[in-house]
């Protein structure tokens, strides 16, 4: 197979297309991408060059939803508006194109069935493109239009094929572009000697890439990711454009079936938990190293596990189910990943033997933790039916708590840019960026870079790369590109406070707890401190100390490795007022959360948000740390039982539904 990959706006589209010998007319397909590279809404809030431009605006619209519901929002998108051509030659170009004898189709990942306004899409689509004097079935295989029922439904319909344009019914159906060709041609017994695709999109550019391997050895390829999008002739208000796209996803929500919706699970009864209220027994001390004795704590933290698994076994499991984000519905499998999953996690996902089990805190912090995450996984999405960026799991992704301390009016760094799919959008300054994904954890795959003025570079704070700003770009979107389906996220490096600003990179972790009453109390504040890392978690070799909140300062050592710089004593400015303010934003997330781990940065202005945990990792400290064990007895665990055997609890906090978001922007 001859494959070629270009970047192309209309003016190179037309000089490859006219002029390139490679492509005989009679035995040459030209398919076109419809959607933003065809036409484009006429509506200037929802073209793709606006998109780009004010990036966070989408983002944050679409941050927790279904699948399901972010195809109808693409779609509503589309036909909330007339189209228009995305360029003005383009209807030009694809009529000569037709003249000259090449056979021109259309392939969209837009739905098909009613849509919003719209009784059928894919004849309104049609109708469309006619008003824009193009017309795709002209030169289209003579096939008649029919619904592919053969192929998998998603969104209640099916894939089509009407005058001249395929359908897959959504960007997330479970048949995408690639393959949809390929059975329609393959089901048709159409051939062609070339292919030409035409695509805004790199993930579909890929994909086609990917499929066609494995598919029509001998035709030669022609990948153009079209990129020919300009800035509307009217300014943007970016209020306009936050307003339209929430009311996007209203109705998206308001049209979607119930099952897109709420996503949940039929809640069984309690009753069958058993009514001791007593808590678990110590069964954690501290480290070990003797091979006996490992295996000893293994065998009683498995114990627990099972013992705690069996007495809450109908929440646990749906809990299991979710925090998996399976579609595993029988109770029998369920079961059986219930009772592998310590073992495969020690043995398995480690790669050591159990035998190593109690020489580190790390070791039996997930043993600990799958204990009892499901039962806060059944609480926050089944229970209490939780949606958005808190239904996603297992943890919420940063993006949301930007806008959500933004909401609250806590400071938090801004958002500089993103990497999404393979391009960057927002701006990157000449100063030190912090780059993290948007969804990860133990503050694995960060980067930090410095801008030199004296070498015109960016450069790195763990290794000797250097980037000049271009570079720079390409480098953060080839790292989205490489990651799929993960987004990275850059700020400006948070400046510590001049009283803390001897130490290395640190953070203060506040972890809050909402009892059963809705009352709120902090439960475990602590200091992480790093050993040389850009981040400060013990995964990375950084250290935990207690924090003594009274007398504002640090206390000892708990967790992590030996330090060589002494803290103990060192005082804490603005530690009350952070924990304040962690105990205020607590307040205002949803019922169904118990636990949220906060990260605050003190700086000379205060008290900086960097993100939430839900759930956080610290409940793995309660029951190995004795000072500890004291609140999970009196407090956390029965206050878990009330919320698992009591009734739904109602919410005693208003939550404000919207507030300025320009901080981000500052």
């Amino acid at each position: 197979m001859h494959m070629s990959q270009y970047t192309s706006t209309l003016h190179e589209l037309t000089e490859l297309l006219q002029h390139s010998p490679e492509l005989n007319p009679k035995e040459t397909w030209i398919v076109f991408d419809i959607d933003h590279v065809v036409t484009q809404p006429s509506e200037p809030c929802f073209q793709l060059a606006t998109i780009k431009r004010f990036w966070f605006h989408p983002v944050r619209s679409l941050l927790g939803l279904s699948p399901e519901l972010k195809d109808l929002v693409y779609t509503l998108l589309v036909n909330e508006s007339h189209s228009e051509l995305v360029q003005p030659g383009t209807a030009s170009l694809i009529r000569s194109l037709q003249t000259s004898g090449f056979t021109v189709i259309g392939l969209t990942s837009a739905l098909t069935g009613p849509v919003g306004r719209v009784p059928e899409m894919c004849q309104w689509r049609y109708e469309e493109l006619k008003r824009l004097d193009i017309d795709l079935k002209l030169t289209a295989p003579p096939i008649d239009n029919h619904v592919m029922r053969h192929l998998p439904a998603f969104h209640h319909q099916h894939p089509a094929w009407h005058n001249g344009v395929l359908f897959t019914n959504g960007q997330n159906s479970k048949v995408n572009k690639a393959r949809l060709l390929r059975d329609f041609c393959t089901k048709h017994k159409l051939s062609f000697a070339s292919l030409v695709f035409i695509d805004d999109s790199s993930s579909n550019i890929r994909a086609l890439k990917q499929g066609f391997k494995s598919w029509l050895p001998e035709v030669k390829v022609f990948l153009l990711h079209f990129k020919g999008h300009t800035f509307p002739r009217e300014p943007v208000d970016a209020v306009r454009m936050k307003n339209l796209w929430d009311g996007l996803v209203v109705k998206a929500k308001s049209q979607a079936a119930p099952s897109q919706t709420d996503g949940k699970l039929q809640v069984q009864s309690l009753s069958d938990h058993g009514s001791s209220r007593q808590g678990p027994s110590s069964i954690l001390s501290n480290h070990t190293t003797g091979t006996a004795k490992s295996m000893k704590l293994l065998l009683r933290d498995i114990l627990n596990y099972y013992r705690v698994a069996w007495r809450f076994r109908s929440s646990f499991w749906q809990g299991m189910q979710t925090m998996m984000d399976t579609k595993v519905k029988s109770q029998f499998m369920m079961f059986i990943i219930t009772l592998f999953m310590p073992l495969m996690l020690i043995i398995t996902a480690f790669q050591k033997t159990a035998r190593q089990y109690g020489r580190t805190a790390a070791w039996r912090r997930w043993v600990v933790v799958l204990t009892y995450w499901p039962l806060e996984f059944y609480l926050r999405r089944v229970k209490y039916g939780l949606e958005g960026a808190y239904a996603k799991g297992p943890f919420v992704p940063k993006l949301h708590w930007q806008t959500f301390f933004a909401k609250i009016k806590l400071r938090t760094p801004p958002v500089l840019a993103v990497s999404i799919d393979g391009e960057v959008q927002g701006e990157l300054p000449r100063e030190r960026l912090f780059i993290k994904p948007d969804e990860g954890a133990l503050g694995q795959e960060t980067h930090q870079y410095s801008w030199s003025d004296e070498r015109e570079l960016f450069q790195s704070a763990t290794d000797s790369k250097t980037f000049t700003e271009l570079q720079f770009r390409e480098w953060l979107a080839q790292l989205s590109k490489e990651k799929e389906q993960k987004t990275y996220v850059v700020q400006r490096v948070v400046k510590i406070c001049r009283e803390l600003s001897h130490l290395p990179s640190h953070t203060l972790r506040l972890v809050t707890f909402k009892k059963y009453d809705g009352s709120i109390v902090l439960v475990n504040p602590c200091f992480h401190l790093s050993n040389g890392h850009i981040t400060s978690h013990a995964a990375n070799g950084g250290a935990y100390f207690e924090l003594d909140i009274a007398g504002s300062r640090i206390g000892k050592r708990f967790l992590g490795t030996e330090m060589k710089i002494d803290v103990e004593g060192t005082s804490v400015p603005s530690i009350k007022a952070a924990v304040e303010q962690a105990l205020y934003a607590h307040e205002h997330l949803p019922d169904g959360i118990l636990w949220a781990g906060w990260d605050v940065m003190l700086t000379d202005e205060g008290p900086c948000f960097l993100e939430g945990n839900i759930p956080p990792g610290d409940i793995y400290h309660f029951l190995f740390y004795p000072e500890l064990k004291k609140t999970w007895n009196e407090i956390c665990w029965p206050e878990l039982l009330k919320y698992l055997d009591g009734p739904k609890r109602k919410k005693s906090v208003q939550v404000p539904i919207e507030a300025e978001l320009r901080p981000l922007y500052s």
